[in-house]
């Protein structure tokens, strides 16, 4: 389990829900290159790529490089102190089998670029390599275009808009419905890529790039989420929790709903990414905790008869 640095464990929400279903990134926001998200635990593209062939330390911030082909590297960048998340994501190269942002690959010519992405607000030469940074200082992403005039680098990073607080407060109505739908494809933009399920001794968690771990290799995630038994969707549809506010030093306000001892699911806790809360962690009570309590509650309830 991760190591909490609480300030604070506060009184029940009243907030408003915010609207079903899961909305949309802003437009200047971009939350993933070459398949991997921002946020993602770090070490997942380690596991598929191997061993960086540089590391620069540059504190406090530390920048892996991996090769990407032949003609391509990858920059994961972390930062203190959540230095196990991806907050930087850049790909840099002369070609690549990869989709960037909006379509665009490494090679496109500049015009490509400006289509998609817009005029930049500035234009930065750059000496070493000879390129010139377009930067768009209302995004969360810049490009690099080479004299030749073709897309040499792309770089997207975490900012504000995509860590900071949302503007809808509590999200349970809305999780609650989607995960009572059983429909994975509902459930799955409430996940954080930095989500963790603790379940029967496991820590289920997002491995490799986002989108085919979640197609191909996320089983036991799915069941932990929605399974038939011991998973959320069947705590939720028999207990429900109680909706406190954790606050925390180095990732802010967070929302924990706490099931009764009866419920195989301890809790469920809920953190900002990309504009609305989303799901952190879900932690299981160890396998027959929650057996003994409703025997205990049964036992009670016989005693008071």
């Amino acid at each position: 389990m991760r190591l909490w640095y609480l300030v604070c464990l506060c009184a029940a929400l009243a907030a408003p829900a915010v609207a079903r279903g899961a909305e949309v990134a802003p437009p200047s926001l971009e939350l993933e290159l070459d398949g991997w998200r921002l946020q993602q635990f770090a070490a997942s593209v380690e596991e598929q790529l191997g061993p960086p062939f540089k590391v620069v330390e540059q504190p406090p911030e530390t920048f892996k490089v991996y090769h990407v082909g032949e003609r391509a590297y990858l920059v994961v960048g972390t930062r203190s102190p959540l230095v196990n998340n991806i907050d930087s994501l850049q790909l840099t190269g002369t070609q690549a089998d990869a989709t960037l942002l909006r379509g665009l690959r490494l090679g496109d010519p500049a015009d490509k670029v400006r289509q998609a992405l817009g005029a930049p607000q500035k234009v930065k030469p750059i000496g070493e390599p000879d390129v010139d940074m377009w930067d768009y200082l209302d995004r969360n992403y810049s490009v690099e275009v080479d004299r030749a005039g073709h897309l040499y680098s792309v770089r997207i990073h975490s900012d504000e808009k995509l860590l900071g607080a949302p503007r809808g407060d509590d999200p349970w109505l809305a999780f609650k419905a989607d995960v009572a739908s059983g429909a994975f494809e509902r459930v799955e933009p409430w996940l954080r890529p930095d989500v963790e399920v603790y379940r029967d001794g496991e820590t289920l968690a997002i491995r490799g790039r986002y989108g085919p771990f979640l197609a191909t290799r996320s089983e036991a995630l799915r069941d932990a989420l929605l399974g038939p038994h011991s998973s959320v969707r069947t705590a939720i549809a028999q207990y429900e929790p109680e909706g406190l506010v954790r606050v925390t030093e180095n990732m802010g306000i967070g929302l924990v709903f706490k099931f009764p001892d009866a419920s195989e699911l301890q809790e469920l806790v809920f953190f900002p990414y990309a504009g609305r809360y989303r799901l952190f962690e879900a932690t299981f009570r160890p396998e027959g905790e929650s057996i003994r309590a409703n025997l205990d509650a049964t036992g009670a309830a016989t005693t008071a008869q």
